[in-house]
């Protein structure tokens, strides 16, 4: 595989994880029965259709547009974390939604970590806008773990 390539199925990984993850907070907000929780994970839902948006955009610049994704996956450790908030459902129980919505994020997390270790070649315009989400992803880890406190 070129360095393209793989740079580009990379990005095409967040791309899908990131809508996995928009997925996963609005079924979160569908579910929980505070308002202000269901409003703040419509809120991170929205930032991950932001972040699958951007790296969409600069992928555009930088390879083929029929290799790029327009949608999350099936299958993918993250989608299985977000998955396995679907379990937490049936309970209808806040904390535990929340529990589920720590563990994706950390699973994201992990994912951005492992692409700047994994690809050193990856061009500037990528690894700054990783790096941004990396920030905001923590950001919001740190602040739903705050709120776990209160569920």
């Amino acid at each position: 595989m070129t360095t393209t390539e793989n740079i580009t199925g990379l990005i095409n990984d967040l791309i899908e994880k990131n809508y996995d993850a928009n997925k996963g907070y609005l079924k979160a907000a569908e579910k929980v029965t505070s308002s202000n929780l269901a409003m703040y994970f419509r809120d991170n839902a929205a930032n991950r259709l932001k972040f699958a948006e951007e790296l969409k955009a600069e992928l555009h610049k930088y390879a083929d547009h029929d290799k790029i994704k327009d949608s999350g996956s099936a299958t993918g450790s993250l989608h299985r974390a977000w998955m396995d908030l679907k379990s937490a459902f049936s309970s209808d129980n806040d904390e535990e939604i929340l529990e589920e919505c720590i563990r994706g994020d950390k699973a994201s997390l992990e994912e951005y970590e492992e692409s700047l270790e994994k690809y050193s070649e990856l061009p500037s315009r990528f690894r700054t806008l990783i790096q941004e989400q990396i920030t905001n992803v923590r950001t919001t880890l740190n602040r739903i773990k705050s709120l776990e406190d209160f569920a």
